[in-house]
Formats: C-alpha cells, structure tokens, sequence
C-alpha cells in the first residue's frame, strides 16, 4: 500500500483466499484503513499464519466477526458500512466453527468465466476432438505421470503413433519451475482458446477450484475422475497440502482456561457431537469414510452434468462420443 501514498482512499478492500493480510490490514496496523473489507476465505482460515500468531490471529477473527455482525444488526442511524467475512467454499464453514464457534456465510459463485458472456464452440464434427488438461498438482505426482503416459498411448499421441484419435493441449502445472518461465507464461489461454475444445479434463487437486467453474460457467464438458478415482487422488495429496490438512486445524484455548488469547467455548460446543470430529483429514489415521464424506460436498461431485471416468477406456470413450 506504500505506492499507493498520496491517492485517494479506496472505497473497498477486498482480501480472497487468505484472512491474515487482511487481518493485518485491520486489527494491527498502526494507520488502519478506514474503508470497509470484504473478506474471501478460500483457504484454511489460519493458512500462512506462522504457529506462534494462531492464538492471536484466530482468537482476534472470531471477536473481528462478531463486530460486524453487531454492526448489521444496528439500528439504521447507528449503522456504517460493515466488514464482510464470507466464504464459497463449504467445508470452511465448518472448520471456521470448529476452530472459532463463527458461523461464516457461505456463497455459492461462479467462475470469472461467467462474466465474460463465452460459451463452449467446439470444433465441427468433422476435425478431431480437441482435449485442455487443465493445471493440477496431480500431474506432478507418479500416478500422474503414468495417466499421462497412458493418455498419450490411447489417443496417438505418442511417438512413433500412426494414427491420432484427438488433439490434446496441455496446462502448464503451477508446480513446474518458476512462475516466470517462458513455458508457464506462454500457457495461458483465454476464455475463447478454453470454449474452442471439446472437453476439459479437469483432476482435482483441492475439493474446490475456480478453473472448474470457469469451464462449467462457460458449458464447456467436464471430464472427471469418478469418486472412489479422486478419494485415492485426494488422500495422497492432502498428506502434504491441502484445504484439508492437518497441518491447519490448530484451535485456540476456551476462555474458561484462561489465557490471552481464547475463544467462547459456548457457541462451538455443537461441534463435539459431529460425526467425523474435527473437519480437517489426517490420511495416516482417520477412517476413509471421513475424506468420502468431505468429498460430497466438492464441487466436482455436486455440480450436476459432469463426466465421470472409472477407467482411461472410460475417458477415451467419454471424449469421442460424448
């Protein structure tokens, strides 16, 4: 914000993904704005916080929230503009209650595709099917690299095929290299380049991801692994990052303990009786069942009109005669 000295104060923040810089923003500096902040949680609420500040930070968000909700709840003359902390992502309500005892609102939105106005023009019936592999982490694992491989063999692309049964345009994966390589820079496409292709084939790395609704906003079919697929997929993956790791489901101290730092042990108590405990998935120890049910509620299983292959024959099958 320093480059922004001199210029006149924004009407809006907006902070999405991440709650801490905001936070920061808010409750700790030492000019805070005076603005109200619209705050998009779509990671895990204390993702980036280094472990010394959870206490802090979680305990400070939950008091945070409960502010602007007085400040909704007020009267017209006492009312100005409120802090706003929303969420599109379900499973974060339920780890925001389970860690703070807030109820945070979930929104349902689109991809930014939507408001582009682009809808899905495929290639005319008689050229090859054309395949964008969406980006994932997926790809970067030993299971994705043999798909990969697998892929190439079934649709000719590989060296030395006489025939190819489809085009195919692969996304560079955000874990390759640098962010600034040549090849990571020259790989996006715009919401055309994506509408012109057949299909998509979409492997989740996360419950939710904006690329997935980009394609659905603009109708473009959605190729996706079928659910026992993406929970094999899912559970590999979150043993060292996710939306559901471990690693963030650190929960502040009831006030009844005392401490600095602490949260009402009241309003949070509902969450003892869950079925599954607390909504955060440790791999190594947690029944399969628990990651199944958070599967649920992704967005690649509870959008309807999506997909779904059980087999590499299933997607070959899906993309040429779907």
């Amino acid at each position: 914000l320093a480059s922004l000295e001199g210029m006149q104060p924004a009407h809006l923040y907006a902070c999405m993904d991440q709650v801490l810089f905001c936070w920061l923003l808010r409750r700790r500096a030492a000019d805070s704005v005076s603005a109200p902040m619209m705050v998009g949680i779509g990671m895990a609420l204390l993702l980036d916080v280094p472990p010394t500040w959870r206490d802090e930070v979680g305990s400070d968000v939950a008091t945070w929230a409960v502010e602007a909700s007085a400040v909704v709840a007020g009267t017209p003359q006492q009312r100005t503009a409120p802090d706003i902390i929303w969420t599109c992502n379900q499973h974060i309500v339920l780890q925001t209650f389970w860690q703070l005892g807030i109820i945070v609102p979930w929104i349902d939105t689109p991809g930014l595709a939507f408001w582009s106005g682009v809808m899905h023009a495929p290639p005319p019936a008689t050229g090859l099917p054309s395949l964008v592999v969406l980006r994932s982490a997926f790809w970067r694992l030993p299971a994705g690299a043999v798909l990969q491989s697998l892929l190439g063999q079934a649709l000719g692309l590989s060296l030395g095929s006489e025939t190819k049964v489809a085009e195919v345009r692969w996304m560079d994966s955000f874990l390759r290299g640098s962010m600034e390589a040549e090849s990571y820079r020259t790989s996006w496409l715009s919401w055309q380049d994506f509408a012109a292709h057949t299909a998509a084939l979409y492997m989740p790395s996360e419950l939710y991801q904006i690329r997935f609704r980009d394609m659905y906003a603009m109708g473009v079919p959605i190729l996706a692994p079928a659910a026992s697929w993406t929970q094999r997929m899912l559970l590999e993956m979150f043993r060292m990052w996710g939306m559901l790791s471990k690693d963030s489901r650190h929960r502040p101290a009831d006030c009844v303990d005392g401490g600095t730092w602490c949260v009402d042990e009241g309003p949070r108590k509902a969450a003892e009786s869950w079925p599954f405990g607390e909504p955060f998935v440790d791999p190594d120890r947690d029944p399969l069942g628990k990651l199944a049910f958070y599967l649920t509620i992704s967005d690649v299983q509870r959008y309807p009109y999506v997909l779904r292959f059980a087999s590499v024959a299933e997607l070959y099958s899906q993309l040429l005669f779907a």
